[in-house]
């Protein structure tokens, strides 16, 4: 069972990762769980954006709030993009399972592609803080150390392009 950060170890819990996996796929624990990390991934990135949306608009550089210049404009679009691309597909899964379709494919999309984003928007806002991100008195600091477990705990990114391709059918 991942750890998450700051949470409590409950060993005699079962985890997630208990059953084993059947025809190639995982089981429902862990297609369940896969979902809580995508929308837990997804609401990260959503206060990612948030927080340095608010910091570009005070951050005042030459003369200018930082979210002028159009390097800052472009990469916080490119971000927005990003958050709004996995919720459609974290959503797409969720609607696929609840109408009781096989969405093992989609929700291990979701996952990967929600964890990954988070890891690349916690570094890209850390990036556009500079140094002020690694200050505690920013969230940043936090959410960029929380955001490196996203690719590895729950599933490598690895394991999840695993199960998609045994779900291509290779």
């Amino acid at each position: 069972m991942s750890a998450i950060p700051g949470s409590i170890a409950l060993p005699e819990v079962p985890g997630p990762f208990e059953e084993h996996e059947r025809d190639g796929k995982p089981p429902f624990k862990a297609t369940a769980y896969f979902f809580v990390i995508a929308v837990v991934a997804a609401a990260a990135c959503e206060n990612l954006l948030a927080s340095t949306l608010e910091y570009v608009k005070d951050r005042r550089a030459f003369g200018r709030p930082i979210g002028s210049h159009q390097v800052i404009r472009h990469k916080l679009a490119e971000i927005a993009l990003r958050i709004e691309a996995g919720r459609d597909l974290t959503y797409h899964a969720l609607r696929r399972f609840v109408d009781g379709a096989d969405a093992v494919q989609e929700v291990t999309m979701a996952k990967l592609a929600t964890q990954r984003a988070a890891f690349d928007v916690a570094d890209t806002c850390l990036q556009i803080h500079g140094g002020a991100g690694y200050m505690v008195e920013y969230d940043i600091e936090r959410a960029a150390r929380d955001a490196r477990l996203g690719p590895i705990g729950g599933g490598t990114d690895e394991i999840m392009k695993e199960i998609i391709g045994k779900q291509l059918g290779l």
